[in-house]
């Protein structure tokens, strides 16, 4: 376990709930907390209005999230000073040791950060700006990307540190940029759903070779690239005729509504706190993760190995890393739907090959996700972090 005690961190990331970086978000604060640290959050007002912290500590600001066109970025510059003013007023209030970025897509803010004189350190949330989110996006094509892509790099470059989830981030990463390879820091993976959840939910959440609620369960984004589609896409095959899905995650494309509702098969619950995501796991039979974009990791896939639950998905991104081919579930070609449908009917219908691969899967995340390294080692490089700072600013004040 790090010996690094008391210490006051500052969050800043431009949601504050909506996928897996944001429970992930959640479940660090807890853990920082359960440790004895004390930790704040700065996140964007724009993109929270309709949400309150609760048991948290939260400030609002502007401009956190990515500008919208390139008219916008170029007045982001002038704009993010008063954004910069205000984060500055803040931390000489609450005084924090350390700052974590995660989700800062503006970057004359991230540069910003950099050089308001307390110690920071980043976590690589996205592929982006080292590569498309999606592999058919090309930001030489977009006059946005391009430009916010060279400026975004440019403040990557100043942070000593930069946390990442996969080996997979840490090849683009450097094949994009070699000069990160001496920032990035490998941070093992595990369940944030498990972490939030009440205790007795994971009692409880043993593998069960015929499940009791339902079929098929789809955590994540409600949209095109977390693969929504493809879910609907197969609940209306003949094949799949009597089973049902259930989609958990916030929607963000107005269209999956009324596709959804024209399927009698499948339940869209949209966004749901912790302790309802993990009762919705254990009374699935399986998860399917059909992915289109170059995943950094996937939580919803930790987090339903860690219940026992096999996996059925594409194979993108650090997926491979998670995911063992015929042991913990299936990886399937990106976009191959036909082979995406093969691989759940044989686990739906094979009762005995489902159990067998969530005692394993289930084993598997016990032996390797482990949020208790996790955290150890993160502190490690905070304590590093901080000390560094302190040797090369000793006339450091807030």
């Amino acid at each position: 376990m790090s010996n690094t005690t008391g210490m006051k961190v500052c969050f800043i990331s431009d949601y504050f709930e909506g996928g897996g970086a944001e429970i992930y978000i959640h479940a660090l604060e807890k853990m920082l907390r359960e440790r004895g640290h004390e930790v704040f959050l700065v996140i964007d007002e724009d993109l929270n209005r309709e949400k309150t912290a609760q048991e948290t500590n939260c400030y609002k600001v502007p401009r956190i999230g990515k500008p919208n066109n390139t008219a916008q970025l170029e007045g982001y510059a002038e704009h993010t000073k008063d954004t910069l003013r205000l984060i500055s007023e803040i931390l000489q209030l609450e005084e924090p040791e350390i700052l974590h970025v995660h989700n800062v897509f503006n970057p004359y803010l991230l540069n910003g950060i950099s050089d308001l004189g307390f110690p920071v350190v980043k976590t690589l949330h996205d592929v982006r700006p080292f590569a498309p989110k999606l592999w058919t996006e090309s930001s030489s094509e977009n006059g946005l990307e391009a430009t916010w892509t060279s400026l975004m790099l440019r403040s990557l470059l100043k942070l000593p540190k930069v946390f990442i989830f996969s080996d997979f981030l840490r090849h683009v990463v450097e094949t994009s940029e070699p000069s990160m390879k001496s920032k990035m820091v490998l941070l093992p993976p595990f369940s944030p759903v498990q972490v939030l959840s009440q205790e007795s939910v994971y009692h409880d959440a043993a593998p069960r070779p015929s499940g009791d609620g339902f079929d098929v369960l789809f955590l994540g984004r409600i949209c095109y690239e977390k693969g929504a589609y493809e879910i609907i896409e197969m609940a209306k095959a003949a094949e799949f005729e009597g089973t049902n899905f259930v989609m958990a995650g916030l929607v963000l494309d107005s269209n999956i509504d009324a596709l959804i509702a024209r399927q009698n098969n499948v339940l869209l619950e949209g966004f749901l706190s912790p302790t309802k995501v993990a009762k919705l796991i254990s009374k699935s039979k399986l998860l399917v993760f059909p992915s289109l974009a170059n995943e950094t990791l996937g939580f919803s896939l930790v987090d339903a190995l860690s219940f026992g639950r096999p996996v059925v998905a594409y194979n993108t991104g650090a997926v491979e890393e998670l995911l063992l081919q015929g042991h913990t579930g299936f990886l399937v070609p990106r976009e191959n739907i036909d082979e995406l449908k093969a691989k759940t009917l044989i686990l739906l219908q094979d009762c005995a090959l489902r159990a067998r691969m969530g005692q394993y899967a289930r084993e598997y995340a016990q032996h390797w996700f482990s949020s208790e390294s996790h955290v150890d080692k993160l502190l490690d490089v905070y304590g590093e972090v901080v000390h560094d700072s302190t040797q090369s600013r000793p006339t450091h004040t807030h």
